[in-house]
């Protein structure tokens, strides 16, 4: 939750619109999820060994999460209901970049908690 609220700040520090922030700050809600489903699937493997497995529910899930966040920000009757306003693809870097350093914690207190 912490890192949404940095990614909000940032970008309304950069000057976007209330709608762009609220579409970038979404995102990196949803990336950060999807990085912690990923991280929870195994207490003890690697975020990267669980990847690296088979299962089809959780590819399917994964990839559903993030097809719904493409065409929730992407399309316009979509943008209108969430009152979103699409930023640009290179906008959601910082949703990237958080969701990763969250990933990364994650793992790391995976590693030292065994």
């Amino acid at each position: 939750m912490s890192m949404v609220v940095c990614v909000y700040y940032i970008n309304i520090q950069e000057g976007h619109t209330e709608a762009e922030v609220r579409a970038i700050a979404f995102s990196a809600l949803i990336i950060g999820n999807v990085f912690l489903i990923l991280s929870t699937l195994s207490k003890s493997r690697s975020v990267f060994t669980v990847i690296s497995l088979s299962n089809p529910a959780v590819i399917i899930i994964i990839c559903a999460a993030i097809l719904m966040l493409c065409v929730t920000v992407y399309i316009p009757f979509l943008q209108q209901i969430f009152n979103f306003s699409y930023p640009g693809y290179q906008h959601f870097v910082f949703s990237l970049i958080g969701a990763s350093v969250m990933l990364f914690a994650l793992e790391i207190f995976k590693k030292t908690s065994r």
